[in-house]
């Protein structure tokens, strides 16, 4: 390990106490700085002048090759599948639950709602609370996922295999969207990163490649039909959704985000709205396809 007080300009050796060159995975949570190597966790709180392995609850010598942390914890992805989280600093791990086939956790990313897992089999969700993943692969060209960042609701995951790509979602990776133009597909990436202003893709070609994240933001919903009605609106009591499109799912939200009404439509449907206090709602409508977003007014 390494670190640079002058933006890079000069590194200084910090490995007191780690006791393996193999570093894989970096993560920081409030004061300490967490890696993940071959022959375990590590924790320092004082810029790596000093590391502390970690070994309440992880098995001895394991190999630690993702991390990722939330405002309450720290998630650590290993070599076998299984997902470790400590919410005291490190202090004591916990087993939360282990992949299919034990596969290998490459990467680990986390927002509001949960847990990420890139893979060479495919991209997991893991909702905060549960113990069962969920595969987010169906949209992506390949089932090679290893790289998954998150920014808030934002998520973008990469596939290794060429001719795939980037992909982006904004809604907990229900649909996904290629993102892909200038980018060079037809390279390997090994790598990805993000920033609040950009997104990064490291390849094998020796490149670095960047796309700015209010750009993705702005991107123009698509994929669904042009027919779709929402009527009336205003509404008091019901409103009927109107579509050609087949499988699609509603979901109702506040403006603040919170999903009040949720459920799949037939190609006409009549949904109960009396329920909900007065207001403006957004109404989401989805399928495999792509994604629309309307406003609706309840009276």
């Amino acid at each position: 390990m390494y670190k640079s007080t002058n933006n890079g300009s000069n590194w200084t050796g910090v490995n007191n106490g780690l006791s393996s060159n193999s570093v894989f995975a970096l993560t920081s949570q409030n004061t300490q700085l967490y890696v993940g190597t071959d022959s375990g966790l590590f924790i320092t709180s004082d810029n790596g002048a000093h590391w502390i392995k970690a070994i309440n609850g992880l098995p001895a010598d394991m190999s630690v090759i993702s991390l990722a942390s939330s405002d309450s914890g720290v998630f650590a992805g290993t070599l076998d599948g299984t997902l470790y989280s400590s919410f005291d600093n490190g202090s004591s791990w916990t087993s939360e639950t282990s992949l299919v086939n034990s596969v290998a956790i490459h990467s680990l990313a986390t927002n509001d709602s949960g847990v990420y897992a890139g893979t060479f089999t495919g991209l997991y969700y893991l909702p905060y609370g549960d113990t069962a993943w969920t595969n987010l692969s169906s949209g992506f060209a390949s089932s090679n996922i290893p790289f998954v960042v998150t920014l808030d609701s934002l998520v973008i995951a990469a596939s290794s295999s060429i001719g795939n790509g980037i992909y982006f979602s904004n809604n907990n990776g229900k649909i996904w969207r290629a993102i892909n133009s200038g980018f060079s597909i037809n390279s390997t990436t090994m790598s990805l990163a993000a920033s609040p202003k950009y997104v990064y893709a490291g390849v094998e070609a020796l490149c670095v490649w960047r796309r700015s994240i209010s750009e993705i933001m702005d991107l123009p919903e698509s994929g669904l039909a042009n027919d779709i009605e929402i009527f009336p609106n205003p509404a008091t009591n019901s409103i009927t959704i109107k579509t050609t499109e087949k499988d699609l799912i509603a979901e109702f939200s506040t403006l603040e985000g919170k999903v009040v009404l949720s459920g799949k439509l037939i190609p006409s449907s009549t949904i109960d709205i009396h329920s909900l206090k007065k207001g403006i709602y957004l109404v989401k409508l989805y399928n495999n396809q792509g994604v629309v977003t309307r406003k609706i007014i309840k009276q």
